[in-house]
């Protein structure tokens, strides 16, 4: 059962050994801390805020306390959700829409989850190599709600970022370049979407033989996963690279499947062979 605001705010001050007096300076009188740890009064937004500052948590993290630390319902869904990365995490992708199931059978009307379903549902049908067209159809309806917003915010672009493959090349870059230029407004907190959307943006742009744009975005997001640590996107980003380097530099491809067979992601390394097969017939024959 989750505890009421004022016992986990009393939880967690007092493991932190944190008196009263410690937390309240300025803004809150003890009397008042007081009453809200004892259920006897609900804080402000500006109130809780405060104490939170005070107490060095953010509202996630108080939040996940607040719940015996764990997530569940919307936010686990959502958390789940940014996690994946490729439609060949059957596994994954299968669990969480079974608990969208769960969830949207009591709350049939919350759009990001209904979309979320739809996206999944839409990754499941690609990797089962269903018709584009039955795929695209499942997948329309979030792309209609989602165009007529002036504004994305994460979980949007994380929607977006998993249908981008329904659209034509033409169609696809310039919501790209809209994603990215949302997502800079959030610094730290947009993980590795800008990575992703630059490996799009690259990719496509491999596609229509623009090797220069697509080299110049390659570049960033080399600096970026080595930035972060993922290891996953700087193979990727070696091997696009070398794949827009004329002639090929097979030592950067090469390198990059290297990496990708020594940390153990053999469904992404399939899935980039046959990427590289689409642009380059010798190494095709070396494999």
């Amino acid at each position: 059962m989750m505890k009421t605001i004022g016992d986990t705010l009393k939880y967690i001050r007092s493991n932190k050994q944190y008196s009263q007096k410690n937390i309240c300076v300025n803004t809150l009188s003890r009397t008042a801390l007081s009453k809200i740890e004892n259920n006897k009064l609900n804080p402000t937004y500006i109130k809780l805020s405060y104490i939170l500052e005070k107490l060095d948590l953010d509202f996630e993290e108080f939040s996940y306390v607040q719940n015996n630390f764990k997530l569940n319902g919307k936010k686990k869904i959502l958390n789940d959700f940014k996690k994946i990365s490729s439609n060949s995490e059957v596994n994954a992708i299968s669990t969480l829409m079974s608990s969208c199931q769960k969830y949207l059978n009591k709350e049939a009307t919350d759009y990001i989850v209904s979309d979320i379903f739809l996206v999944l549902k839409s990754l499941s049908m690609l990797h089962s190599g269903l018709p584009m067209n039955d795929i695209i159809q499942t997948i329309s309806p979030v792309w209609t709600r989602l165009a007529r917003l002036d504004k994305w915010f994460l979980i949007e672009i994380h929607l977006i970022n998993n249908l981008l493959f329904i659209f034509d090349i033409s169609t696809a870059i310039p919501i790209c370049k809209r994603a990215l230029s949302e997502l800079s407004k959030y610094d730290s907190q947009s993980g590795t979407l800008p990575i992703a959307f630059q490996l799009n943006l690259a990719y496509m742009l491999l596609v229509e033989n623009d090797t220069t744009q697509a080299a110049s975005y390659l570049n960033q997001t080399i600096s970026l996963s080595k930035k972060q640590k993922r290891y996953d996107l700087l193979a990727v980003s070696q091997i696009r690279l070398g794949i827009a380097t004329s002639p090929f530099n097979f030592m950067l491809i090469n390198n990059g499947l290297s990496i990708l067979t020594t940390i153990g992601v053999s469904s992404l390394e399939e899935q980039i062979k046959h990427e590289i097969c689409t642009f380059t017939c010798p190494i095709k024959k070396a494999m």
